[in-house]
């Protein structure tokens, strides 16, 4: 067998590799009914699904022959119970995940379940009126025509609050999919999309395929027409909003996809060829079977993007305050945590803070050692919360130990010094309040002052050494001296958090 296959309709195609982006299609059942749809999988339907631990197999062989991302489809991917197992699967076998939907059953249940291992979310949406959706069949086949416009802007909003939560390289990517058909070429998209705010955009002109959509032939637009409708969408890349566009010419032979019995198929001459299932006779014969793909195509149609980092959790923020005393740490604790819905972990934490007046009279080694324990058992009190879906604010870390301890020594604390064995916040929040601000709090309290910050206030050049080692640690400085929802603002431009607020 050549290991190219080319045919005149279909460009120069290879079967001797997978491209790095697979679409592999779960069910073959949808609660929708696009008129226009070609992936209606009807013969699929009336045999016994694909089983989870299938997939999971599929998943983990994908990657040895470098797929990087899948992409989970339908039919409709939320219909299937076990789609949170799967994406974490493939998630653990270093890929990166999207799901592909008509976002139906997405609200913030269904984010917090999949959210974790999910790294970008894709909505088909089509046509931006209710009437529009309606008639093309993106609505329930049977029962009442509900707003899906306007349920798609509201799912957006629910991923933009599930992220606001979460440092910006653990955040869900979004995503717009539409089908441009004659029913909705005529409509101008760009006020609902600049509402949804999507990362990407992805224009599809309507495609036929022999034996699945002949019936909506109706619908197919012609090249003139689909670029005018693109032209118009494709001046939302001047406020941000990336366009891709995809005519049928390129999408043609530059997918690798896989349908719900876990079969290779691709389009060739109008109709789709499928392979023998792919656990069967092996990955690259079922590949090699429909005939490769064309790598110019894919590159053309900006296949290879950069996705972002596989899915790890996509655990919430877990932010550490610090600061000198008297810089305002507990009065920002307490606020950031009321905004951000997160639990406060202190640091000692609570179960070690009757042990801190011994620790203090101890030697500065055995002092040091007792702070690095606590620092450690605070960053797994802090990680245990993270798992379970909620942000942390700490009040000090390990920073603390490392940037003080350095300066008893004479020197500035480094990277190098923090532990390998203590977890490193998301974030270190360093407030800087000037000198005379901090002198005045520290007295205003009537309290007397601890050795420590006795030190502080008469030694210059140790005070200089601390901040000094908070800034190398990688701390991000803010102005204390502001007011507490001054500096909360303050925090929230340093989180990328403004835009989904």
């Amino acid at each position: 067998m050549s290991s190219t296959t080319t045919t005149p309709s279909d460009g120069n195609r290879t079967a001797t590799a997978l491209p790095p982006t697979v679409n592999l299609h779960l069910v073959a059942h949808c609660n929708y009914a696009c008129r226009y749809c070609y992936a209606r999988f009807e013969s699929e339907r009336r045999v016994p699904r694909t089983q989870v631990d299938a997939w999971i197999r599929l998943l983990r062989l994908l990657p040895e022959h470098g797929v990087r991302r899948v992409t989970f489809a339908g039919g409709e991917p939320t219909l299937l119970q076990e789609l949170p197992e799967l994406l974490e699967a493939a998630s653990e076998a270093g890929i990166v995940t999207s799901v592909v939907t008509n976002a139906a059953l997405i609200d913030s249940s269904w984010l917090e379940h999949h959210g974790p291992w999910l790294r970008w979310l894709a909505v088909s949406i089509d046509s931006v009126s209710r009437e529009g959706a309606a008639r093309l069949g993106r609505s329930p086949a049977r029962g009442s025509e509900p707003d899906h416009p306007q349920h798609v802007r509201d799912v957006f909003a629910l991923v933009a609050d599930f992220n606001a939560l979460r440092p910006p390289e653990r955040r869900i990517r979004t995503k717009v999919n539409i089908t441009v058909t004659r029913a909705n070429l005529h409509e101008d998209p760009r006020e609902f999309l600049r509402a949804c705010a999507p990362e990407k955009v992805k224009l599809l002109q309507m495609q036929l395929v022999a034996g699945e959509n002949d019936d909506a032939a109706d619908l197919a637009c012609t090249h003139e027409e689909f670029a005018a409708y693109a032209d118009r969408v494709a001046t939302l890349r001047e406020e941000g909003i990336d366009v891709v566009v995809e005519d049928v010419t390129a999408m043609d032979g530059s997918y690798a996809m896989i349908d719900p019995l876990g079969r290779f198929y691709q389009r060739v001459d109008g109709r789709y060829v499928r392979s023998e299932p792919i656990l069967v006779v092996g990955v690259m014969a079922a590949w090699a079977s429909v005939g490769g793909y064309d790598p110019e195509r894919f590159i053309a149609r900006r296949g290879d993007y950069a996705p972002g980092a596989v899915a790890d959790g996509n655990r919430p923020y877990w932010i550490a305050v610090e600061g000198l005393d008297g810089s305002g740490k507990s009065t920002t604790v307490k606020g950031l945590a009321e905004r951000l819905r997160a639990a406060i972990v202190t640091n000692p934490p609570a179960n070690m803070r009757s042990d801190r007046a011994r620790a203090d009279a101890l030697p500065h080694e055995a002092r040091r050692e007792w702070y690095l324990a606590a620092n450690r058992e605070a960053a797994r009190q802090a990680r245990e919360v993270q798992r379970g879906g909620r942000p942390v604010v700490m009040d000090r870390s390990a920073a603390s130990t490392l940037a003080f301890g350095a300066a008893e020594s004479a020197r500035v604390a480094g990277p190098s010094d923090w532990p390998a064995d203590i977890a490193r916040p998301d974030r270190l929040l360093l407030l800087n309040v000037s000198e005379p601000e901090r002198r005045r709090r520290l007295f205003g309290r009537g309290e007397p002052l601890t050795c420590e910050e006795r030190r502080l206030l008469d030694d210059h050049a140790y005070r200089e050494r601390v901040l000094a080692g908070y800034e190398a640690l990688g701390a991000m400085a803010i102005s204390g001296d502001a007011s507490t929802e001054q500096i909360l603002e303050e925090i929230d431009g340093l989180l990328g958090r403004r835009a989904h607020r």
